[in-house]
């Protein structure tokens, strides 16, 4: 008895799972601050930088997951916030960041993305999910990553939420109706600004009205601390909702 439910402690930490659901990837899925199942809730997806990679399930690398499963914000807006874990030597998108942007002609999704769209199909399933509040943010690393599942996902997202990443100008057109913000520094010194403001002109040219941008004049790569502290993005964040018809 006591070997099994050491095999579920052991579980239930590198897995993150109450119920019966499974991914390739470590995941933690925090639930609402008083969860009632007679209510729907919004559903956050997290997506980590680099130093958040391995097996470890510790929800490292995203300001997001820290800030949002914060007890005082939990009281304020009850959510349901998912973080996978990305393994060691792998990446959300196969690119080069120091490029700033990427083809996604040439690049397919990466088995991780994949495993991470199964996990967010598998968590609104199984929960009380608000279908019309599902929102994904990511920092550096996990910023590409939301860039290419939102483009993957046309219209199923509610808003979304990039730091110090970039993506495909190509694929701006197809962006224009979700709620997004996009932050980066001036000098990054990992990830070339040139991208992200190639982006932006391609969103002002099309006149997007739902899109947001602001450049840090800093040398900081790892501006989400500002961000998150700062920019009221969380309130942002909530008050977007997706129409269902």
């Amino acid at each position: 008895m006591k070997l099994k439910l050491l095999i579920i402690l052991i579980l239930f930490t590198l897995y993150g799972c109450k119920d019966e659901i499974r991914s390739e990837l470590p995941f933690i899925l925090h639930y609402p601050y008083e969860e009632n199942n007679t209510k729907l809730y919004p559903l956050v997806i997290c997506l980590h930088d680099a130093d958040g990679r391995g097996n470890d399930n510790l929800g490292r690398g995203s300001e997001a997951y820290k800030v949002l499963t914060d007890s005082s914000q939990q009281i304020k807006t009850p959510a349901f916030v998912l973080i996978p874990q990305c393994p060691k030597a792998k990446k959300w998108v196969n690119c080069y960041w120091t490029s700033g942007n990427y083809d996604m002609g040439i690049l397919e999704i990466t088995d991780q993305l994949k495993a991470v769209n199964d996990l967010i199909d598998d968590v609104i399933e199984k929960h009380n999910i608000d279908p019309s509040r599902i929102y994904i943010t990511g920092q550096s690393m996990g910023s590409y990553g939301v860039w290419d599942l939102a483009v993957r996902k046309p219209g199923f997202f509610s808003a979304g939420l990039m730091i110090s990443g970039g993506g495909d100008t190509s694929k701006v057109n197809q962006l224009l109706n979700l709620p997004l913000k996009i932050y980066n520094a001036e000098k990054d010194p990992l990830v070339p600004v040139r991208g992200v403001r190639a982006i932006n002109k391609k969103f002002k040219e099309l006149k997007a009205n739902k899109f947001h941008y602001k450049e840090y004049k800093t040398k900081s790569h790892n501006i989400w601390h500002q961000v998150w502290g700062q920019e009221k993005v969380i309130e942002w964040m909530f008050s977007q909702k997706r129409s269902l018809h």
